[in-house]
C-alpha cells in the first residue's frame, strides 16, 4: 500500500513510525478508483495522513518518491504603499528620489469605469512611466501605459 502524508509520497519500506497521534488530523483509504490519481503505486491501494497544521516534520526529514519536496512561501499581505506626507511639511530637506512613485492595489472605478488619484513625484527629473493595470468583475483584464516629463 502507498502511503502519503500531507501530501508527500514516502518510498517503499519507509516508516510512519515518527508520526504521533496527537499529531494527525486525518487518515484516509482510497482504493480502486479513488487511488487512481497515484497511478500504478495506488494500485495496492493508498493510506493517505494529514496532520495538523504546525505539526509536520521538516521536509528534509521525510523521503519521499517521485515527488520533489518543496516547501512553498505563501503569499504576502497587501501592505500600504509609503507616500511620503508632504501637505503637513513644506520645508522637507532629503531629495525625494523614489524609482516607484505610487502603488494602489485596490482602486476602485465609478459606474462608467473612471478613476482618480493623487501623487507627488519624486524630484528626479526626466521622463516618468504611469502602468495602470486591472481586472473587472468579469474577468476582462486592462493595461494603459501613459508616459510624462519632469523639467
Amino acid at each position: 500500500m502507498q502511503v502519503v502524508v500531507d501530501g508527500r509520497e514516502l518510498a517503499p519500506g519507509s516508516s510512519i513510525r515518527y508520526l504521533r497521534a496527537m499529531d494527525v488530523e486525518t487518515i484516509e483509504v482510497l482504493k480502486f478508483g479513488a487511488a487512481a490519481i497515484y497511478g500504478l503505486r495506488g494500485g495496492n491501494g493508498v493510506l493517505v495522513i494529514t496532520l495538523k497544521k504546525g505539526k509536520q516534520k521538516e521536509l528534509k526529514d521525510i523521503s519521499s518518491t517521485g515527488v520533489r519536496p518543496i516547501s512553498v512561501q505563501g503569499y504576502q499581505k497587501i501592505r500600504e504603499f509609503y507616500s511620503p506626507k508632504y501637505e503637513n511639511n513644506t520645508t522637507y530637506n532629503r531629495p525625494d528620489l523614489r524609482s516607484t512613485i505610487y502603488w494602489q492595489p485596490e482602486l476602485i472605478t465609478d459606474k462608467d469605469g473612471n478613476a482618480s488619484f493623487d501623487f507627488y513625484n519624486a524630484d528626479g527629473k526626466g521622463q516618468y512611466r504611469v502602468v495602470v493595470e486591472g481586472i473587472d468583475e468579469k474577468g476582462h483584464i486592462g493595461r494603459q501605459v501613459y508616459h510624462y516629463k519632469v523639467d
